[in-house]
């Protein structure tokens, strides 16, 4: 169940082209229109924009007479008037009716010859480019001492996460690579007693194994002891696999469940986390903002080119879900930077820089709402299923990451 080897098998590695998009529900428009035949017409960039006519799929649609009765509303089709829809059309699940209805307003093929500034402008046509722009890449290299630089890379560290970590904690990196094929065998709390135990459990060695470690050491550590503890008290299989007689909630596990840690991994968590002035818990920090790594280290945060550290179930719908989050925050970062310099321009009076950023501001924004939101409901470009089905989500992840009472055991040996 390692990461290694299953970048070529992601379906998240696609890239928005105009005429085609990785986002929507089933509909048999997914590809560029094919070249026009003699008997098609083909209709220009300016056609559209000077009719108010709208792209989807390399096809040019008149939706004017169909505002009144579209049931999203006519300010949604306003809005998208003039200019390629594709995006915004695959975020929404259209029905096979809307889908008949959307061929009756059939105009003819768009002809992409000419459409170089198309690309490039909105409706009220405004420069905007639909893409991501892989986030702001520093060029800082190693750990410094201030791991976290809000104008360099938003909310995401200013260096990529910590990979590795030295012993004694190398091997619960080790062991990360396995919980996904142990947790669905229900046997990584039994793997985790016999490969886990020599972990230090005392404060002092507690102490001693962690003084050295750099803040982005840490911040790796305790992603790590949060996936494994919370692994560790969801291992049990599930009862139907055990033809078990018992009453078992929603989830499919046994009521009123006691969740317990022993010394040995409650102890460095507690100490960790105080160490870091957070909470033993999986967070944000340890489930999103420290859990990626990019495939090619010299190339921007993209779907293609990340992958996650860590996971619980090694399901794709995984992946994609913690990923649209991470590439949110990257491109994010543009946001908080156009802030910062939208404060400074403020206070050296400077006019002309405060209205570029502000402008710079608006683009930003633009970006994450209509770009980067949509990437959660993007499907596969091969059978395109939901790349994060919300069944999938539900049952199979979101029993490991939401909020449960967990009894550890402390420097006493008794349980808290």
């Amino acid at each position: 169940s390692s990461l290694k080897g299953l970048e070529p098998r992601f379906r998240g590695d696609v890239e928005v082209r105009v005429g085609y998009s990785a986002m929507g529900n089933a509909c048999p428009h997914r590809t560029p229109a094919p070249a026009a035949k003699p008997n098609v017409v083909t209709v220009t960039a300016q056609e559209v924009r000077e009719n108010g006519w709208l792209i989807i799929f390399g096809k040019v649609y008149n939706v004017k007479e169909y505002l009144r009765k579209h049931p999203g509303g006519a300010d949604i089709l306003l809005g998208v008037l003039g200019r390629d829809a594709t995006v915004e059309f695959e975020t929404m699940r259209h029905s096979q009716l809307a889908l008949n209805q959307l061929e009756r307003l059939l105009v003819g093929v768009y002809d992409s010859s000419g459409d170089a500034e198309m690309k490039e402008k909105s409706a009220h046509g405004n420069p905007k480019k639909l893409g991501l722009t892989g986030g702001r890449l520093t060029q800082k290299e190693g750990l410094q001492e201030k791991l976290w630089d809000v104008g360099e890379r938003g909310f995401l560290p200013a260096v990529d996460p910590v990979k590795e970590l030295p012993p004694p904690w190398d091997e619960l990196v080790k062991i990360m690579d396995f919980v996904p094929s142990y947790s669905v065998q229900g046997r990584f709390r039994e793997i985790a007693d016999s490969e886990l135990q020599d972990l230090p459990s005392s404060r002092q060695g507690i102490e001693k194994a962690i003084k050295d470690l750099s803040e982005g050491e840490l911040e790796c550590l305790h992603s790590v002891l949060g996936y494994v503890c919370l692994a560790y008290i969801h291992s049990p299989p599930d009862v139907y696999e055990q033809d078990a007689d018992e009453t078992v909630n929603i989830m499919g596990r046994l009521a009123n469940t006691e969740f317990r840690l022993p010394k040995w991994l409650s102890m460095p968590w507690l100490l960790v986390s105080q160490s870091l002035g957070r909470r033993p818990m999986l967070d944000y920090a340890g489930c999103v903002l420290n859990n990626w790594e990019r495939i090619d280290p010299e190339r921007p945060l993209k779907p293609s080119n990340l992958r996650l550290l860590r996971r619980f179930t090694g399901l794709v719908d995984e992946e994609w879900f913690f990923k649209t989050h991470i590439i949110i925050e990257a491109e994010g970062s543009h946001v908080v930077s156009s802030l910062v310099a939208i404060s400074n321009a403020v206070q050296s009076n400077d006019e002309m820089n405060l209205l570029e950023e502000l402008r710079s501001l608006e683009e930003n924004l633009w970006r994450l709402s209509s770009v980067c939101l949509p990437i959660m409901f993007a499907r596969s470009p091969q059978d395109h299923s939901l790349l994060c089905e919300p069944f999938l989500f539900f049952f199979r992840l979101r029993a490991y990451i939401k909020s449960v009472d967990v009894k550890m055991m402390g420097e006493d040996d008794e349980f808290e």
